[in-house]
């Protein structure tokens, strides 16, 4: 079994980048450079190009993660009031533990659908300082409706909202267009997931010019490493290489594990992401059994703690799966 394919827990590809990044980071440290700080005058618009946006409207960051912690820097103060969905990734509810926000939660549904009244009323109070919307969501794999995102920006203009579109390339829509009318969001997006370059760390903002200028006050000069820069270049050049493993995913080898739990009468939930959830019914206890056939899965949290996340990677590595699955199956 590929490595790739054990590694079924953290949505990450599985399979490596372009070999033109292999050969790009190769050609870069056979040269000898990396005593010199990083150069950065391409990367920009490079990214702003695949992104369809401006240069004006792009802030490259280490990884999403700083991205995250600078906006939440850039906003959020002692006592504000921050608006967070449950169950989410968590490194939304640090950062506001960081700035001493005061948190409001709402939970996804126990089917994983997104509580629109319940945020809208929320929004409706005027209170919420910033607000964050994950499309689709880790780990439920939920969407937000565009409509519904591009309502709440517009008539909310004290509220600041982050738009993480950490799977963007696996879900296709996205609301960066928005970033040209309003200044209070931004979206976020990596280079962790359809890119498979999680290990460098390389992620961007996409925003209004105003908030990009506001973000470079606040980060360092040199927080992206030239290697990151590197193997971005390198794989913006190759995006058929991204499109095919995308491809991959979504059309072949995600519909054959959703007919694969179907046909069992094993409920699953598919999202739109490169993963699935599915209800083991002792999620505990299927997971260990993977680890003992080498395959890694998430546990799900909150409304979902009865499910388990798999990521969905090439169609080898969901065979690989359902092999394992099917002898826990015959347990």
């Amino acid at each position: 079994m590929a490595s790739g394919c054990r590694l079924l827990d953290f949505n990450e590809s599985t399979l490596p980048p372009s070999p033109k990044v292999i050969q790009a980071l190769t050609q870069f440290l056979n040269a000898g450079r990396l005593q010199v700080y990083p150069e950065y005058q391409a990367l920009q618009q490079n990214i702003a190009e695949y992104a369809g946006v401006s240069a004006q409207n792009i802030l490259f960051t280490n990884g999403s993660d700083q991205g995250i912690d600078i906006l939440f820097r850039g906003i959020v103060g002692q006592g504000d009031r921050v608006l967070l969905l449950t169950p989410s990734f968590a490194m939304f509810e640090q950062a506001a533990h960081l700035e001493g926000a005061e948190i409001i939660t709402h939970s996804y549904g126990a089917d994983c659908s997104f509580p629109y009244e319940h945020v809208a009323a929320t929004l409706g109070t005027g209170t919420i300082k910033l607000a964050v919307f994950v499309t689709p969501n880790n780990p439920t794999g939920t969407p937000v409706d565009l409509p519904f995102i591009r309502q709440m920006v517009d008539m909310h203009p004290q509220t600041f909202f982050i738009i993480d579109e950490a799977y963007f390339e696996f879900h296709g829509e996205t609301s960066k267009d928005l970033v040209v009318t309003y200044s209070n969001m931004a979206v976020l997006r990596t280079f962790s997931k359809a890119f498979a370059l999680a290990a460098v760390r390389l992620g961007y903002v996409i925003a209004h010019r105003d908030v990009i200028d506001e973000l470079e006050k606040i980060r360092g000069p040199y927080d992206v490493n030239t290697l990151a820069v590197v193997a971005a270049q390198a794989a913006l050049e190759d995006p058929a290489y991204m499109y095919q493993y995308r491809d991959e995913v979504i059309y072949l080898a995600k519909p054959r594990m959703l007919d694969f739990f179907t046909q069992r009468g094993i409920a699953v939930y598919a999202g739109k992401a490169n993963f699935i959830l599915f209800d083991p019914g002792n999620p505990q206890v299927a997971i260990d059994f993977l680890r003992t056939r080498g395959i890694l899965v998430r546990r799900g949290r909150g409304a979902i703690a009865h499910m388990v996340r798999v990521t969905v990677g090439t169609t080898a590595c969901v065979d690989a799966f359902i092999g394992a699955y099917s002898e826990y199956l015959e347990l």
